[in-house]
């Protein structure tokens, strides 16, 4: 439609004939040099490139897991690793800034297709076509409508997903403020820009670009409420006279839950491994059990204390799903009854013992 309403640039048929049909990419243009007054602004520009890629990773991971309630930072690390390299050898190689596509993830979602191996077939297709300079000039002549178009579709699909991932938590006022004040930060910039150029010389590398100011804004604004994000209450179960019962925990545990607005699927799963390791622990302990619990909205941890020996505990949550003669084999003590906390620490000084529990929420 671009060629026939005749909406190319005017040179576009020049370009298009003077370039070659086939060439190897030449690297003799390639020159190096360090300029450190851009060592700033990059380093603002990289982070928010990270923060990108762990947006569009977190939609994939959507995407590919119907049951997805938090991201997999494991996962994202490594993709994190992979974007950064492959931004490091393009840069190296004289390349413009590359990270991960909003909008490639845009057409996936569409699609339905997130299979890796299509990622192989890709590449060797932008292999192949670097060597064809009639497409790359096709491609660097894009009328402007067609990249409108693109970025509206793509954008679309982005901005709907970016507010399912900040939805999918508790909108907690924390999160309220951390979300609410970077984005107008960030629309300030394009509201208001007279107040930005008014502002010294050295800062305008810090607040020309609405992005940077956003980044800026929602990174230190979540590191200044980390400061007491952790909620903690505590109980006692046992000691004069009384039994050791997991009763008491519940009804303790449920109403604190309810109060910090824990899910009750997240509930259950919590009492259902600790009351297992409070009736282990009963058979252990020398008087009362103190039980601390604390929650961050992200995470949730029970840390239980008291005088006596320490049972056998699986020290993490098993990697995959093991059959019942499996887990007989491999002495994972408690596997049958349902601990599987997320990670599981234990520590004994004489006869003191601590247990600490931690869930991802």
């Amino acid at each position: 439609m671009a060629a026939l309403l005749s909406i190319f640039p005017k040179n576009f048929a020049v370009q298009l004939s003077e370039s070659p049909f086939f060439a190897l990419p030449d690297p003799s243009f390639l020159h190096y040099a360090f300029e450190p007054s851009f060592m700033i602004p990059f380093a603002v520009a990289g982070l928010a490139s990270g923060l990108r890629v762990v947006g569009v990773l977190t939609t994939c991971q959507q995407m590919n897991d119907a049951a997805w309630r938090r991201p997999d930072m494991k996962n994202i690390q490594g993709g994190v690793m992979a974007d950064g390299v492959g931004c490091a050898l393009g840069g190296l190689l004289g390349t413009p800034g590359m990270s991960a596509s909003p909008s490639l993830v845009g057409i996936e979602k569409t699609t339905g297709a997130t299979s890796r191996i299509i990622a192989w077939s890709i590449a060797g297709w932008l292999i192949l076509l670097s060597c064809f300079p009639k497409f790359s000039s096709l491609i660097v002549n894009m009328p402007r409508p067609v990249m409108a178009a693109a970025l509206f579709f793509n954008g679309a699909l982005m901005f709907v997903a970016g507010i399912q991932i900040v939805a999918s938590r508790p909108i907690t006022l924390r999160a309220s403020l951390i979300v609410g004040f970077s984005i107008l930060m960030g629309l300030s910039v394009v509201i208001f820009p007279e107040f930005y150029k008014a502002l010294p010389d050295w800062s305008h590398q810090l607040t020309d670009s609405e992005i940077t100011v956003a980044v800026i804004s929602s990174v230190t604004l979540n590191a200044v409420f980390l400061a007491g994000a952790w909620r903690y209450s505590q109980v006692r179960l046992g000691g004069h006279g009384r039994p050791l019962t997991t009763k008491s925990f519940d009804d303790f545990f449920i109403n604190q839950a309810k109060q910090w607005d824990i899910s009750a699927e997240d509930i259950g799963r919590v009492r259902s491994v600790v009351d297992d390791a409070i009736e282990q622990v009963a058979a252990n302990a020398h008087g009362p059990v103190e039980i601390r619990i604390g929650s961050d909205t992200f995470d949730f941890m029970v840390t239980l204390t008291y005088r006596g020996n320490l049972p056998p505990l699986p020290d993490a949550r098993p990697k995959q799903e093991m059959v019942e003669e499996q887990s007989f084999v491999s002495g994972l003590t408690g596997y049958l009854s349902g601990l599987h906390a997320d990670r599981v620490e234990r520590s004994a000084k004489e006869e003191d013992c601590e247990i600490r529990l931690l869930f991802h929420l």
